[in-house]
């Protein structure tokens, strides 16, 4: 990747009332990528994961590490979209522009 590279850019624009910065993408989520990160935000501080035992022999747990979190997320997400593809659930909406 180019170090001039940004997924965001900034385009100067005149308007009869004032001078305005716009931003446009040039990379945005799609709909798997967007499931994933909401998976990561839920359970980014309660996904916990078995860590051996106390000294009083109960059973210890760790949050999940960044990188556990993603893979959980992403497989999740990879599952969840293998479904609802097998059940017809993935509907096609594409926008053509005719009325």
């Amino acid at each position: 990747m180019s170090d001039k590279y940004t997924p965001l850019e900034m385009t100067k624009r005149k308007t009869p009332y004032a001078d305005t910065m716009e931003a446009s993408y040039h990379e945005v989520p799609g709909r798997e990528a967007l499931f994933a990160a909401t998976f990561v935000e839920r359970w980014g501080m309660t996904a916990g994961v078995p860590d051996g035992e106390d000294s009083a022999g109960r059973q210890t747990v760790r949050l999940a590490t960044p990188e556990e979190l993603v893979a959980r997320a992403i497989k999740t997400t990879e599952l969840l979209f293998g479904e609802f593809k097998t059940r017809g659930w993935l509907h096609d909406v594409t926008f053509t522009g005719e009325e």
